[in-house]
């Protein structure tokens, strides 16, 4: 193949590859959009733990009024650099009076979670889902949204999908929804 062949090769991939990028991350806004302002299920969970102590959900609701809902799942490796990121991330999102994090620890006893090196769930507040209530008693939400981090309102809608660290855009989103008004 000529050089010159082989350079619009080339830019014809990465112009292919950068449309479908393109059209791939507009049709993931869709979606997103589809689900913000859905309720998200967590009063299936009678209480919720954290390093000062354990509390019921009704008082842990009362003290915040947005919640990022952080699903993790044993044996999962995705979800341990979730953990790790938000360790990393901690002071970006942690001096808001009115928010907290929740994760949402599906597999790990209460004693693993205690065993843990890192353990950020008593930095943060946790709650142990052996039963998989989390995923069922919110089955209308697809997967993929669950796996996310979601910003949840006091009306436990949803605001915003996604780590709001991960770009400089979502940290800006986040914090236009959670600023005190």
């Amino acid at each position: 193949m000529s050089g010159l062949i082989k350079v619009a090769i080339y830019i014809l991939l990465l112009f292919g590859g950068s449309s479908i990028a393109c059209i791939r991350n507009i049709q993931e806004k869709k979606e997103i959009r589809e689900y913000l302002d859905k309720t998200l299920r967590l009063d299936l969970f009678t209480s919720i733990n954290s390093l000062e102590k354990i509390q019921s959900y009704k008082e842990f609701r009362n003290k915040y009024k947005y919640v990022s809902v952080v699903f993790l799942r044993k044996g999962c490796r995705p979800c341990d650099s979730k953990i790790v990121d938000w360790q990393k991330n901690e002071e970006k999102i942690t001096d808001i009076n009115n928010y907290t994090v929740l994760f949402i620890v599906q597999g790990y006893t209460v004693d693993e979670i205690k065993r843990m090196k890192s353990n950020i769930f008593f930095d943060f507040n946790f709650v142990i889902d052996i039963h998989y209530r989390y995923l069922i008693y919110n089955k209308d939400i697809p997967y993929w949204v669950l796996n996310n981090s979601v910003l949840i309102d006091a009306n436990n809608k949803i605001k915003l999908v996604g780590d709001p660290f991960s770009t400089p855009t979502k940290l800006k989103q986040f914090q236009s929804i959670v600023k005190d008004q």
